[in-house]
């Protein structure tokens, strides 16, 4: 069984990649959910100006909810409330590492939902069963996590959507190849 999972995360790794490529770079599935800030070189100058170092910042600052509640508090009611990953420095848009780190990421989510299968398969004994199965493992990585933003950091719902759906259907095409691969043995 382990030959298979193995085989099942490389090959399911593959197509998660692809689905990848296509969600982003073909359908308006993301892009149509980022926002262009008005006034661009502005906002670059000024984080340029004031932000060394790369991570990931709130505007109130959460420590400054720990220094000055009140502070913090009429800050966050007046706005702008503003969550964002920077950083400063630039770099390639197409780094090859990314796609490789993409890549490898892939295989190993690919992996565990394999091994995930592998475990549940004796009661999954249909096909259909063991797609849907990887298919909600998928979904229920994506609450887990986009809802969690959704929810504690406001992502916007639009976005959240769009993840869920890039997610779902992702591990569905994840899923059928896993599923052929990874099935009863008979006894």
């Amino acid at each position: 069984m382990m030959k298979r999972i193995v085989i099942a995360a490389v090959v399911g790794g593959v197509v998660m990649f692809a689905w990848g490529a296509v969600a982003w770079m073909v359908l308006p599935l993301h892009t149509s959910t980022v926002k262009d800030v008005p006034n661009e070189d502005e906002l670059r100058a000024v984080v340029r100006k004031n932000v060394t170092e790369p991570g990931f910042y709130a505007v109130p600052g959460w420590g400054e909810a720990k220094a000055d509640q009140k502070g913090w508090e009429t800050k966050y009611r007046e706005g702008p409330r503003i969550l964002a990953v920077l950083l400063p420095q630039g770099g390639d848009p197409m780094m090859a590492s990314t796609y490789v780190n993409g890549f490898a990421i892939d295989v190993l989510a690919a992996l565990f939902a394999a091994w995930l299968l592998s475990k549940a398969v004796g009661g999954l004994n249909s096909y259909g069963a063991r797609v849907q199965f990887v298919t909600l493992t998928g979904l229920f990585a994506g609450i887990a996590v986009h809802l969690t933003y959704w929810n504690w950091l406001e992502f916007p719902t639009n976005y959240t959507v769009a993840y869920l759906a890039d997610i779902t259907i992702g591990w569905l095409l994840t899923g059928l190849a896993i599923s052929a691969i990874v099935k009863p043995t008979a006894n």
